[in-house]
């Protein structure tokens, strides 16, 4: 493989490392005013955040070789060539990918062709483009200015669970900051890096608006999180929205007192979100031909054949099997079962083909155990109430069963897997802690 580390990066890894540290020092002091148990949490998840980066970067270079990351990474450096080459070519940090990849043509350079064109895989190339201005097009560095991204963007979200359950923040800070595979695969040059971050602010301005009061900041956090996440990959937003929903339909229901209104307006409500919903799934169905349920079905059919084909190929170890895929209504609910199990507690350990997936396999024994015991502390019956206790809760498990199905039933390669599903884990062990808390809570009234 290409050698991207050399002895630049080594040189200029303490150097960046001391800015950067000292940044996150002013930001923690100056604009955030955290508590001293904040930030305290805050510190050591960005350290922690800081040595999974490098790890990922030697791992890149020794052991995973070239893949997205790289090609990211040279495509972005790329860019920033152009632009650096004529000013004028800045205009591409903001063009359609399309346009792009026709000046690179035009430059007799066809590398990656089928793949720039795409706007969700040219964002993190716009990415590491601008990023290269300042970290000398390192290869390192600017996996550091990526790792910062989706710390920030993990940070919002703990930000965002932690007023909600004051006497458990530590547990949430667990789940929101130091979940192994979470702080590690959103610490590269990766699209899910991005969404990581995107989720963050995301969800920190959803609770926001909803259990606070209005703020013109955080509407815009939600319109430009919104939108890339959109643009980087759509089925995480298509995941979240009936989750927001729900949400905010019981919020509406708890705000109001009188019964009979209740009665009249939920189903009114109901029946709005619904048209808004479907609505709003045509706009995007129109801006986006893969979003049509027949383009769905194909790319799902078509994605798992190419996993199928890199197993045949030896290349991916981890092939996991769910039978034949009816990709109707009544078929995909029929697998359902195993999608889930697949996404939140496998690979199992004889499943494992390298150190990386035993360590994933570690993990989600641990997620499973973690289930099986909440589900025993809290009782099959006392499992279902504390959900319909605490809607920010049931917004976890809808959010968790939306996303993991979509990212299950595309991605049968553990390999793959592992990294596609880290946007669920933190809602997923929410859940679990906040139903081991209402458990807690329940024994020590009785």
């Amino acid at each position: 493989m290409k050698q991207v580390i050399t002895y630049w990066d080594f040189a200029l890894l303490p150097v960046y490392l001391l800015i950067i540290s000292k940044c996150m020092q002013y930001y923690r002091l100056k604009v955030l005013h955290l508590s001293k148990e904040m930030a305290t949490y805050f510190t050591w998840a960005f350290r922690v955040k800081m040595l999974f980066a490098v790890i990922f970067v030697l791992l890149t270079q020794y052991f995973f070789g070239k893949g997205d990351t790289i090609m990211y990474y040279e495509e972005g450096v790329q860019l920033n060539k152009y632009i650096t080459e004529n000013p004028a070519n800045l205009k591409y940090l903001f063009a359609p990918a399309e346009d792009y990849w026709n000046y690179k043509m035009s430059k007799g350079n066809y590398e990656h062709e089928g793949y720039i064109e795409h706007e969700a895989n040219f964002m993190p190339m716009r990415i590491v483009a601008f990023f290269s201005f300042f970290t000398f097009r390192n290869f390192t560095i600017t996996t550091l200015f990526f790792s910062i991204l989706s710390f920030l963007g993990l940070w919002k979200l703990f930000e965002a669970f932690a007023p909600l359950y004051p006497n458990i923040k530590r547990n949430l800070a667990l789940a929101c900051l130091f979940i192994p595979s979470v702080v590690f695969w959103s610490s590269a040059i990766l699209k899910d890096t991005l969404c990581i971050m995107c989720i963050g602010f995301l969800i920190h301005g959803i609770f926001y608006l909803m259990f606070k009061k209005f703020s013109a900041k955080e509407f815009g956090y939600l319109v430009l999180f919104g939108t890339l996440l959109l643009i980087t990959k759509y089925y995480i937003a298509l995941a979240l929205l009936p989750a927001i929903f729900i949400l905010w339909i019981l919020k509406i229901r708890a705000s109001i007192t009188n019964m009979l209104i209740k009665q009249i307006l939920i189903p009114l409500v109901l029946v709005l979100i619904v048209i808004l919903v479907y609505a709003f799934t045509l706009q995007l169905e129109s801006k986006m031909e893969e979003m049509t349920t027949d383009v769905i079905s194909e790319t799902i059919a078509e994605k798992r054949k190419n996993f199928e084909g890199v197993q045949d190929r030896g290349e991916g170890r981890s092939f996991f099997e769910l039978g034949e895929v009816d990709l109707s209504l009544k078929g995909l609910l029929k697998i359902s079962p195993k999608v889930i199990n697949a996404v939140f507690f496998r690979p199992y350990f004889w499943e494992s083909s390298s150190p990386i997936m035993f360590l994933s396999a570690f993990e989600s024994t641990i997620f499973m155990l973690f289930f099986l015991y909440t589900l025993f502390r809290a009782g099959p019956v006392g499992f279902f109430i504390a959900l319909f206790k605490d809607k920010v809760l049931l917004f976890c498990l809808v959010f968790c069963l939306a996303f993991g199905f979509i990212v299950g039933i595309t991605t049968p390669n553990f390999g793959s897997l592992v990294r596609y599903k880290i946007p669920c884990i933190p809602f997923f062990c929410i859940l679990l802690i906040g139903i081991n808390a209402h458990a807690l809570f329940k024994k020590a009234g009785n």
